[in-house]
């Protein structure tokens, strides 16, 4: 996510580069932020965390964090997911741990893929067309509707505030929090560019909902 021009101009270059290496799995590497982090807002998290894959292979994740945090400072995120995945639900208790114990903020997202709940169907058919198999099929990856376009209400809802534990109702807010204040550091302007025409702005749903 680009905070500012220089963060615009390292993301164009980030970008490029990850497309002229499209034949490698990884698109880009650590080495290659380095030099190109300036300006840009790092969200570590969702299905791709290389956190959760790290711990999935019993593999130590601090030094990775570490050098993230050298990378990008203040800028750092981790993402916090309430999207029915089972694999991301089960690691969600090791990530707030890592967010204590590393002094990163949680920022609330949701792993947008289609734009209204009733077209998960359809995202489920494309999915089976590009694994090549069928919705019968048991291993396959599968689609749901929990990630379509969620509004603020829908995303506080998502992110358990009127759960019972006290404990996930403060890391939801955590999360929500670190979420608007992203939106409000990014004030990139993208206008005189002429990329957009306007930018949305989003208020913050906790100062009217009193939470």
């Amino acid at each position: 996510m680009v905070k500012n021009e220089t963060g615009y101009k390292n993301l164009i270059h980030l970008s490029s580069l990850s497309y002229l290496n499209k034949g490698s799995d990884v698109g880009i590497s650590i080495s290659d932020l380095e030099g190109y982090s300036d300006g840009l807002f790092c969200f570590l998290g969702g299905e791709f965390n290389p956190l959760l894959i790290l711990n999935n292979q019993n593999k130590k994740n601090d030094d990775l964090i570490k050098k993230l945090q050298q990378l990008f400072k203040n800028n750092l995120f981790l993402e916090l997911q309430r999207i029915s995945d089972s694999e991301l639900d089960a690691f969600e208790d090791q990530l707030i741990n890592i967010s204590n114990e590393f002094n990163i903020p949680l920022i609330g997202t949701n792993n947008i893929k289609f734009g209204e709940e009733e077209d998960f169907q359809a995202h489920d058919a494309l999915l089976c067309v590009a694994q090549k198999t069928t919705i019968n099929s048991g291993s396959r990856k599968t689609s749901n509707n929990q990630i379509a376009f969620k509004s603020s209400q829908q995303m506080i809802e998502a992110l358990g505030l009127k759960a019972a534990k006290q404990a996930m109702i403060a890391a939801a807010q955590e999360a929500h929090k670190g979420a608007v204040g992203a939106i409000g550091l990014a004030n990139f302007d993208y206008v005189h560019l002429g990329l957009i025409d306007n930018m949305a702005m989003f208020a913050d749903p906790f100062a009217a909902s009193g939470q």
